[in-house]
């Protein structure tokens, strides 16, 4: 392997934790013993507006060679990799595809560019390469299509490379058309909950270039198994926080869970009990415990009566503090609390409702908020400690 090129999305955030660091850093250390050089540019979800991105820090380090910031586009290098000279050029992905909009912004640039690759290979053999972490329309699947989402075509891109490495679209496509060589690798590892629950493996490319020109059969889709996923439905509807917990617990004492990820996604509406109260604390230590690599948990579609019946009372297009007061008197009447505490609830209420006023400090406003929670709760010396 002579070099490795990494088109975004190495984190999924522009400052990961202190774990997933230390695993990219090892990786890429072992690349550098190797002698083999690491290419990268920062995608949508490692991006950072600042420029303070842990793959700043990475490039900093001697492991990377980040191409999202050098020159002035921060965008071109030139490299002597074994017998031959790689141009590499990389264009950023952003938040809302908003590199699409500078892309269009660029065609000048892009202009001078194409020109410049032309000279270049005029006086020497040049592969060149651009890495671009965008959504590009000659590559998306029917299926992508029709979720219509927002993309930029291979024609708004500088000209003449030999080979268009792209990221952002998980799912490994190839393009070949008209001197046009463009390739989604897909990704390493699932990262939403429909990946995992349909234990779609990482994937990769390997580009063994054994002639003037990359072409498509050079490509070889490579993939990885990931962990064993344990994918958990399970049904909420009738049971309490309490009752849920036995319940998951005893679907995971079915699996071996040793280095498996669990995804757990709960659904239905608690009988009792809110899903604040359901402890997902004691199902992760259990997971751990029996060796699981990781859990995560969606609760998107798990709700309570409570909150049912206020979605319910909102539907009849009544006001906040109707809505309020109703939701109050339906507590009173299941026994949940007593006519004196709703009148201090509804204060309470109205007290967190105010805002801040523009002369007032932070401070000052939450000062004199706590103020007024404890004179109506009746605790001044507290507040005073």
């Amino acid at each position: 392997m002579d070099f490795v090129l990494i088109v975004g999305d190495l984190f999924d955030t522009a400052m990961p934790s202190i774990d997933s660091l230390k695993t990219a850093a090892e990786k890429f250390r072992q690349l550098k013993e190797q002698s083999i050089e690491c290419f990268i540019i920062q995608g949508s979800h490692d991006y950072s507006l600042s420029g303070k991105s842990m793959i700043s820090v990475l490039e900093k380090a001697g492991l990377c060679m980040d191409l999202t910031n050098l020159e002035e586009h921060g965008r071109t290098i030139i490299k002597k990799i074994g017998n031959e000279k790689i141009f590499l050029a990389g264009i950023a992905g952003k938040k809302g595809s908003l590199e699409q909009q500078e892309i269009l912004e660029m065609k000048p640039y892009f202009m001078e560019l194409s020109n410049k690759i032309q000279m270049l290979k005029k006086q020497e053999p040049l592969t060149t390469i651009l890495l671009l972490h965008s959504t590009v329309s000659e590559l998306l699947s029917s299926e992508l299509s029709n979720v219509h989402m927002k993309s930029i075509s291979l024609n708004d891109l500088p000209q003449g490379f030999d080979y268009y490495a792209l990221g952002h679209i998980h799912n490994p496509a190839v393009y070949e058309s008209n001197n046009m060589l463009a390739a989604y690798t897909g990704e390493l590892f699932p990262s939403n909950f429909s990946e995992m629950e349909s234990a779609q493996f990482g994937n990769f490319l390997i580009i063994e270039k054994n002639s003037d020109k990359i072409m498509s059969s050079n490509i070889r889709q490579m993939s990885l198994n990931t962990n064993n996923v344990v994918p958990l439905l399970i049904d909420a509807n009738n049971e309490s926080p309490a009752s849920l917990l036995d319940k998951i617990l005893h679907e995971l004492r079915k699996y071996n869970l040793k280095d498996s990820i669990i995804a757990l996604r709960i659904y239905g509406i608690l009988a009792s009990g809110k899903p604040s109260e359901f402890d997902f604390n004691y199902i992760e230590q259990f997971a751990r415990e029996n060796g699981a690599y990781s859990i995560l948990k969606n609760t998107f579609q798990l709700s309570s009566k409570e909150f049912e019946q206020f979605l319910e009372l909102k539907e009849h297009d009544k006001s906040i503090e109707e809505l309020e007061e109703e939701s109050l008197l339906a507590s009173i009447k299941e026994n949940i609390i007593s006519g004196a505490e709703k009148e201090k609830i509804l204060k309470l209420i109205k007290i967190f409702d105010r805002d801040k006023d523009e002369s007032e400090t932070t401070f000052v406003f939450s000062s004199r908020l706590s103020k007024d929670v404890f004179n109506l709760l009746n605790l001044e010396g507290e507040n005073d400690n």
